[in-house]
């Protein structure tokens, strides 16, 4: 099946940028033992879940970034300590860097969208 080898291809090329901006990916060896002699639904549960870290691996880099910049703009205004600071974090930064953010509708269309074409 040619399309299985076209998506492994591309699957080892966004391991390498993965690798390279350290983010989530997949282990080089389901390239080598699994995805050759799988199921399309499992590929896409393979790819569903690797989204899924990497959305939130994104989304709590972004928000270590906002809390850093909020506790420097914070700390001279109120000379408080950080300790202080970090019970003051607006609960939305509270929320993600907890680990508690939860996955956008818009992240799970891609995924109906497959599942729906191979039930046609």
């Amino acid at each position: 099946e040619a399309w299985r080898q076209d998506l492994i291809t591309v699957w080892s090329e966004l391991q390498l940028l993965a690798c390279r901006t350290d983010e989530p990916r997949i282990s080089d060896q389901f390239f080598v033992d699994v995805a050759p002699n799988v199921s399309t639904w499992i590929l896409a549960a393979a790819w569903q879940q690797l989204q899924g870290a990497t959305w939130h691996h994104r989304v709590r880099t972004r928000a270590l970034v906002e809390a850093q910049e909020w506790l420097q703009e914070q700390r001279p205004k109120e000379g408080l300590s950080k300790e202080e600071l970090l019970n003051q974090l607006p609960p939305r930064l509270l929320r993600v860097l907890s680990g508690n953010a939860d996955l956008p509708p818009e992240f799970w269309e891609p995924l109906l969208q497959v599942l729906s074409a191979e039930c046609k």
